[in-house]
C-alpha cells in the first residue's frame, strides 16, 4: 500500500463535497484519517469531505491521506500517477502527482 498527499482547493463560490477518487494505477483509492487513540495510532476511512467556498482541504501525513491499494502497475520515484477526484455535484478534477520515495517538506 502507498499513500498520496495533496491540497484540494475549492475556487468556487459554493461548498464542494469530495466523495471519492479513482486512479488508473490503483484498484482502490480511499480517503483515510490517521488519529491517535489511547496512545495508539490508527487509520479509519474518512468518508466524504466538504470544502468551503474558497477553502482548501489539506490531505497530509498524520491526518487525512489517500490510501492507494491494489496497485495495477509498479511505480517508482520519478513516475507520475494520475487521479480523478469525484464530487457530489457530478464534477470531476483530474490530478497528476509525482511519485516520490518520501513526503516533500511542504506537505509535512
Amino acid at each position: 500500500m502507498l499513500a498520496a498527499y495533496m491540497d484540494v482547493h475549492n475556487l468556487g463560490s459554493k461548498p464542494l463535497r469530495l466523495v471519492s477518487a479513482s486512479s488508473d494505477a490503483f484498484g482502490m483509492v480511499e480517503l483515510h484519517r490517521s488519529q491517535l487513540v489511547n496512545g495508539m495510532s490508527s487509520m479509519r476511512p474518512a468518508g466524504e469531505q466538504t470544502i468551503a467556498a474558497g477553502g482548501t482541504l489539506a490531505i497530509r501525513p498524520g491526518g487525512l491521506h489517500w490510501m492507494l491499494m491494489d496497485g495495477r502497475r509498479a511505480l517508482k520515484p520519478g513516475d507520475v500517477a494520475h487521479f480523478t477526484l469525484h464530487f457530489a455535484d457530478g464534477s470531476k478534477a483530474d490530478v497528476t502527482a509525482p511519485v516520490r520515495s518520501s513526503v516533500p517538506e511542504e506537505l509535512r
